[in-house]
C-alpha cells in the first residue's frame, strides 16, 4: 500500500548558489536566474516520519511496507474522546497507531495497516478515510500590484489586521519582521524547536515561510516592503527542514488555528503550500478533512488564500488551492526577465507581467493571479533571497485582501474574496484559454473603501 503525503509546495526557492536550477519531485519548482545572477539550489522532497504519539504500537510482525498514515473523519454524532472512539474503531489489534487527533474537525490521523483500514471503513461512524498526502512549501509586488499606491493614496497598509501564515515557520528575529509575529506555534513530526513534535516556538529552519510572511508584512528594511507592512502575523510551523510535512501536520495547524481567531482576530489565512497530486475541479471530497476545517475558518470571518500549485497543470490544482473555501492563486511574472526554462517541465519564450508563467497550475476555478517569479524577501539570518512559484504570488493576494480587512473590518470573508476577484485586471492566458484577473490592490481597496479615495464621500 503506497503512503501517499503531501509535500508543502514550495513555489521555488531561489539561493545565491552557484548550482543549476532543477524541479524536484512534487510541486517544487525551481527557477533560472534573475537578472541579477542568482542562481537556484535544487531542493529534493523527503518522506514523512509520522507522529507516534499514542501508546498503542505498531505490530512488530506487520511489514512496514504495509502500513499507510491516513485521515479520518467522523459523524458529528459520534461523541467522545477521540483517542478512545480509535480505540474502540480498531480494536486491540496492534496493526495501528494513532498519530493526532483534532477535536474541532472531528477527526484523527491513524497510522494502519489495511486490515485496520478495513475495519474503520465498514464502521458507520466513519465519514471518510483519505490519504495523509505530503504537502510542501509552493522584484517588489507591492508596485505591481497597486499596494504602494494604495498606501501613498489611501494610508493603507494593514494596520490592525492578523494574518496566519501556515508554512515552514517565520524567522522572527529578521529586521523585516521584528515584532510583526503576535502569536506562534509548532506542529511538525520531524520535530519542533526545542524538541518534541509539538512547541510554542515557530522559529523557521527552512526559509520559506519567512520569504512568504516578509511578502505580506515585511518592514522593508532589507527586502522590499510587504504588501501589508503594518499587518501582525499568527505563525504557524508544519514543516521539517526540508520543507515538508504530511497532511496530519497541516490539520494540527489548522485545528489549533480554529481555537485562536477570536483570540488574535485572524482574519486572513495564507497557505503556500500544496500536494504534488493535483485535481479537476472542487476536490473537497479527496480531501474532507482539510476541507471542513477551511469552511470553519471562513464561517469565522477567515479568508483562506491558497496556492495553485507549480506543476505547470491545466484543468487542475493542488490540494489545498482546489477547496471550495480556498481563494486559490496562480503565478505571473513580475517583469520582463528574457526566456526563461524550468527544467523538464515547461519554458516560456516571453516574460512580463502580464505572463502566467508556465510553471502555474491553471484551472476554471482559479480567478486570481499575482506577481510570483521572481520576488526578493527575507529569509532567516537577516538575509534576503529571491524566490519564484506560486507560493511567492499567494501572499501578495493575502496582503491585498488584508489591506481591504484594515480599512473596512465589516467585510465577510466571501465580500473580500468577491471584491479582490471583480476589480482584478483582466488577464488572456493562451496557454489555458481562460482569462485571469491580476489582482489590484489600489482598486480594490477604492471599492472597499470608497471613502478613502480621493475626493471620496465621507465614511457612511
Amino acid at each position: 500500500m503506497n503512503n501517499k503525503r503531501f509535500a508543502v509546495a514550495w513555489a521555488g526557492r531561489f539561493l545565491v548558489a552557484a548550482l543549476a536550477f532543477a524541479v524536484s519531485a512534487g510541486c517544487a519548482v525551481h527557477h533560472a536566474p534573475e537578472p541579477s545572477g542568482t542562481t537556484a539550489e535544487a531542493l529534493s522532497v523527503q518522506s514523512h516520519t509520522g507522529l507516534l504519539s499514542h501508546a498503542r504500537r505498531a505490530d512488530d510482525q506487520a511489514p512496514a511496507a504495509e502500513l499507510a498514515d491516513w485521515i479520518v473523519e467522523l459523524d458529528e454524532g459520534a461523541t467522545g474522546d477521540l483517542a478512545t472512539t480509535a480505540a474502540e474503531m480498531l480494536g486491540a489489534d496492534d496493526d495501528w497507531l494513532l498519530l493526532r487527533s483534532y477535536d474541532r474537525l472531528h477527526a484523527f490521523a491513524v497510522r494502519a495497516s489495511p486490515a485496520a483500514v478495513a475495519r474503520l471503513q465498514v464502521d458507520r461512524r466513519v465519514l471518510s478515510v483519505t490519504p495523509d498526502r505530503l504537502v510542501q512549501t509552493q522584484a517588489s509586488a507591492a508596485e505591481i500590484v497597486g499596494a504602494s499606491k494604495a498606501r501613498a493614496t489611501m494610508g493603507l497598509a494593514g494596520a490592525g489586521v492578523r494574518i496566519a501564515v501556515i508554512d515552514s515557520g517565520v524567522d522572527a528575529a529578521h529586521p523585516d519582521l521584528a515584532g510583526r509575529v503576535v502569536a506562534q506555534q509548532c506542529f511538525s513530526a520531524a520535530g519542533c524547536p526545542g524538541g518534541g513534535k509539538t512547541g510554542p516556538s515557530a522559529a523557521d529552519a527552512h526559509g520559506h515561510g519567512t520569504h512568504v510572511a516578509s511578502t505580506l508584512a515585511g518592514a522593508g528594511k532589507l527586502a522590499p516592503a510587504g504588501v501589508a507592512p503594518e499587518a501582525k502575523l499568527v505563525a504557524v510551523r508544519v514543516f521539517g527542514k526540508d520543507g515538508t510535512g504530511p497532511t496530519s501536520d497541516l490539520l494540527a495547524g489548522l485545528n489549533w488555528l480554529l481555537g485562536q481567531v477570536a483570540v488574535h482576530n485572524v482574519r486572513v489565512l495564507n497557505l503556500s503550500l500544496g500536494s504534488s497530486e493535483v485535481f479537476a475541479g472542487v476536490c473537497d471530497k479527496s480531501d474532507p478533512v482539510t476541507a471542513k476545517a477551511l469552511k470553519a475558518l471562513e464561517s469565522k470571518g477567515v479568508l483562506v488564500v491558497a496556492a495553485a500549485g507549480n506543476g505547470a497543470a491545466i484543468g487542475k490544482l493542488s490540494t489545498p488551492a482546489c477547496l471550495t473555501a480556498a481563494l486559490p492563486v496562480g503565478a505571473t511574472y513580475a517583469g520582463n526577465y528574457g526566456p526563461q526554462g524550468f527544467g523538464k517541465l515547461c519554458k516560456d519564450s516571453v516574460t512580463s507581467s502580464a505572463k502566467v508563467a508556465c510553471f502555474s497550475n491553471r484551472a476554471p476555478q482559479l480567478k486570481l493571479v499575482a506577481p510570483g517569479a521572481y520576488l526578493a524577501g527575507a529569509v532567516p539570518g537577516g538575509k534576503v533571497a529571491s524566490l519564484a512559484g506560486t507560493s511567492q504570488a499567494a501572499p501578495v493576494v493575502a496582503g491585498v485582501v488584508a489591506l481591504l480587512f484594515g480599512c473596512n473590518p465589516t467585510l465577510t470573508a466571501t465580500q473580500a474574496r468577491a471584491l479582490a476577484t471583480a476589480t482584478a485586471k483582466p488577464l488572456i492566458d493562451k496557454t489555458s484559454g481562460q482569462t485571469f484577473g491580476l489582482v489590484q490592490a489600489a482598486s480594490a481597496a477604492k471599492a472597499a473603501c470608497p471613502w478613502l479615495a480621493p475626493g471620496g464621500a465621507g465614511k457612511p
